[in-house]
């Protein structure tokens, strides 16, 4: 797709000289989980500068995109690499205009428009509030695992360990697969489990738990687990999860409290050494 006509990119350059600014352009990156409904939702916003001098990706958290673990594994690929190629650069509104012309199917990139960039941080969040970020109101509250999840995923990213969400070894899919740790007698892989988010029954969380216990004993890997304990609004939790942490000692599962991961911090590393 073509960019805009020359004539108003030297225009708007010139007014933005004059403000004292820098000629940024951004697009968002939208996913449509259902091609035929054609109903994208609005997942990063992509900001770069005319020449490549600046470029940031923000996406809205993994777990908002979909419920299903395997969906957000595929989604959390895609951003790692589109971040990874922003990071590396070289990385200017070329780039974004060739995403824009290239991705179909449920991913798609908006043409690149123009914004007047005094400061790459604040521009950035300013386009992803009005854009990307998710409304207040929505899902079911609570600590989901889809929000534990995320936390135990960044924490991992931030201290340098090498980790994809919802991937398989073999037949047998994990919340979290390590590919590479700098820390000894790292896990191999990582459940996740809530019991910190209302909901009708807690079978489907025993039936995690359980896949998670058959696919360690098959393959034969290091395994811990990270649990959100229930709170005082899901009580009712209790007792599956006493049940399902008598499941994971009775296995030799080292367990993590959930709390005692940071969302921003590399804590969950330190929590899983030695």
């Amino acid at each position: 797709m073509a960019g805009a006509p020359k004539g108003q990119d030297r225009e708007g350059n010139e007014d933005v000289v004059a403000a004292g600014a820098e000629q940024g352009y951004f697009s968002v990156l939208r996913w449509r989980p259902d091609v035929t409904r054609d109903e994208p939702r609005n997942i990063a916003i992509i900001l770069a500068g005319d020449a490549g001098q600046f470029a940031a990706v923000r996406p809205i958290p993994v777990s908002s995109f979909s419920p299903k673990l395997h969906e957000q594994g595929l989604l959390d690929a895609v951003l790692v690499s589109l971040k990874q190629k922003v990071e590396e650069g070289p990385f200017s509104v070329e780039e974004i205009r060739e995403l824009a012309t290239s991705l179909s199917g449920p991913l798609l990139v908006t043409e690149p428009r123009p914004v007047a960039v005094h400061d790459v941080d604040a521009t950035l969040r300013a386009l992803y509030r009005a854009f990307v970020a998710v409304r207040s109101g929505r899902g079911r509250g609570g600590q989901t695992k889809g929000l534990v999840l995320d936390k135990v995923v960044n924490s991992f990213r931030r201290a340098g360990w090498a980790v994809r969400r919802g991937a398989y070894i073999d037949d047998f899919i994990f919340d979290v697969v390590v590919d590479d740790a700098p820390a000894a007698r790292s896990p191999r892989v990582v459940s996740v489990l809530s019991f910190a988010s209302p909901r009708k029954d807690w079978i489907s969380v025993e039936k995690d738990a359980g896949h998670f216990l058959f696919a360690k004993h098959s393959l034969n890997v290091e395994a811990r687990a990270v649990v959100q304990p229930p709170t005082d609004a899901t009580q009712a939790a209790l007792e599956p999860y006493e049940r399902v942490q008598r499941w994971l000692q009775s296995a030799d599962i080292d367990v993590t409290d959930a709390d005692g991961v940071a969302p921003d911090a590399d804590t969950a590393p330190s929590l899983f050494a030695g």
